[in-house]
């Protein structure tokens, strides 16, 4: 009987700790630390790559990756299926950051995969309407 109690009552203690555990997260700032002042993507669905240097949408992307994720917890996918790989670069023209978005709350950050809290898809919606326009698409020979 002391036996069956004893695994009961470790089951449920390690029930409550899993229960109660919260994943801490960082904030989009501390994984991409430099200043954005590019941010390309290759459309996943026609190959087109857009670009921008407007500092007006790239801080809107910014701001945006900040609200999406809140904190970003380090996560394993699902899928490894993701859409365009957004490229962000500093002012020396070098890549800081390379994003790509997967399944439903999860991002991946320069090849770590990343929880979000928030719908990334619905948050990024305004910068997309602005960011895929014909004014960003780069001509390519």
């Amino acid at each position: 009987m002391k036996h069956k109690f004893l695994i009961i009552a470790i089951f449920f203690v390690m029930l409550f700790s899993v229960g109660c555990s919260t994943k801490k997260g960082v904030p989009f700032t501390d994984l991409v630390k430099d200043e954005v002042v590019k941010i390309t993507m290759r459309h996943p669905g026609n190959g087109v790559l857009y670009s921008t240097i407007d500092s007006k949408l790239i801080n809107q992307f910014v701001l945006e990756m900040k609200q999406g994720g809140a904190d970003y917890y380090e996560t394993n996918p699902m899928s490894n299926v993701g859409n365009g790989v957004y490229v962000l670069y500093n002012a020396d023209n070098t890549a800081i950051a390379k994003i790509v978005f997967l399944e439903k709350g999860v991002v991946k950050i320069n090849g770590t995969y990343y929880g979000v809290k928030a719908d990334t898809d619905g948050i990024l919606k305004p910068f997309h309407e602005e960011f895929l326009k014909d004014k960003n698409i780069v001509k390519e020979s």
